[in-house]
């Protein structure tokens, strides 16, 4: 089945994106778009399918997918009487690699945002931490919203024991990839070692 291609609306004067869907259930919405994707999926029973890879969602699942990584996340059932919840995150390549690049904090992303070609699927604690972060999210100004990003991405920078789902990155995903994030790494690296 070919994948949808999605366009991701962006907000004016933000640079990036978040959005929480809640559902009795979800339906499988096999698509693709050109942003990476944070996903977590909270009282959420269901299917997923990334790329070439198929698996199981439960509750407190999530996941970064790179750009052009076809998915789809379709629920079976709900946990008790709560929806499905879905908090997603969306931002360009262009602005992580210009904000790793900018933040040193930042710079052990690197190898994360590189693995999302493939999918990157975090610890439950992560997941749960995330999630305290994003709780009361819509309530914060946009400075607020872009503080809390940031706390996420250190989250996902602090997590040892990630693991990356798929075996390969299908071609067009790489020939499709206009940023080679090992070269920022490098980059980044060679800054940090003769800034002086």
């Amino acid at each position: 089945m070919k994948a949808t291609v999605q366009k991701i609306p962006q907000r004016h004067g933000w640079s990036w994106r978040y959005k929480m869907f809640k559902e009795v259930v979800k339906p499988e919405d096999w698509h693709v778009h050109q942003e990476f994707e944070l996903v977590l999926h909270r009282n959420f029973q269901g299917k997923s399918r990334i790329a070439h890879f198929k698996g199981l969602i439960e509750h407190n699942e999530l996941l970064l997918l790179g750009p052009e990584v076809a998915h789809s996340f379709e629920s079976i059932n709900s946990h008790g009487q709560n929806p499905c919840e879905a908090h997603v995150i969306w931002f360009s390549k262009e602005w992580i690699a210009k904000l790793m690049y900018s933040c040193v904090e930042l710079r052990p992303l690197a190898s994360i945002i590189r693995d999302a070609n493939k999918g990157v699927k975090f610890s439950t604690q992560t997941a749960e931490k995330v999630f305290q972060h994003l709780n009361n999210f819509d309530d914060l100004t946009p400075i607020g919203q872009l503080a809390v990003l940031i706390q996420v991405l250190g989250e996902l920078c602090a997590d040892q024991s990630h693991t990356i789902l798929l075996s390969y990155a299908s071609s067009a995903e790489k020939e499709k990839s206009n940023y080679d994030f090992s070269k920022i790494a490098q980059v980044c690296k060679y800054i940090d070692n003769h800034d002086k």
